[in-house]
């Protein structure tokens, strides 16, 4: 029997500009662990190890999980993980890092997303699958977990939603 789990893993506020993308391509000194920690950004795995993804625009109403890959309207950027992590920063904390990063990210469009003007809760939220399937007459347990980057707030005083699902390997 196909049980499904939603859960928020992680949460943080923004107030500003936000990068969503692999902190491999963050091109800071140091760990990025500890800077994502120390801009007040959220990290994670991705869980399937490398991919891409597309970011909705989605209803501020709606519940975590209803965008469909293919929405073309309401696409509203890209990001890859060649690190198998995720993370979500302050634009602005980049910046002050490595100046140049906008004008690299252009070049390598596909390795972010930018959200302007983004006041509110951005969340790392998973989808767990528990299931059985058949391998060659047995029945087997099998468990999926996928990663979903959600914001809510607004941009420019109009309510935003936002979220991520995998669209590439």
């Amino acid at each position: 029997m196909k049980v499904e789990e939603w859960k928020v893993k992680d949460s943080a506020e923004f107030d500003g500009d936000i990068l969503i993308t692999d902190p491999c391509y963050l091109k800071i000194s140091g760990e990025y662990e500890d800077k994502v920690s120390e801009w007040g950004g959220l990290m994670s795995t991705t869980y399937y190890g490398d991919w891409g993804c597309t970011v909705y625009a989605v209803d501020a109403d709606s519940e975590v999980g209803v965008v469909s890959d293919g929405d073309e309207d309401a696409d509203i950027g890209r990001f890859c993980a060649d690190a198998g992590l995720v993370c979500v920063v302050p634009l602005d904390k980049v910046r002050e890092e490595n100046p140049e990063f906008e004008n690299w990210l252009k070049e390598h469009y596909w390795c972010g997303c930018i959200i302007r003007g983004f006041k509110g809760v951005v969340k790392f939220v998973t989808r767990t699958t528990h299931d059985t399937i058949e391998i060659k007459g047995e029945k087997c347990p099998y468990t999926d977990v996928e990663l979903h980057v959600r914001g809510d707030g607004e941009v420019d005083g109009k309510p935003v939603a936002f979220e991520s699902i995998q669209t590439s390997l």
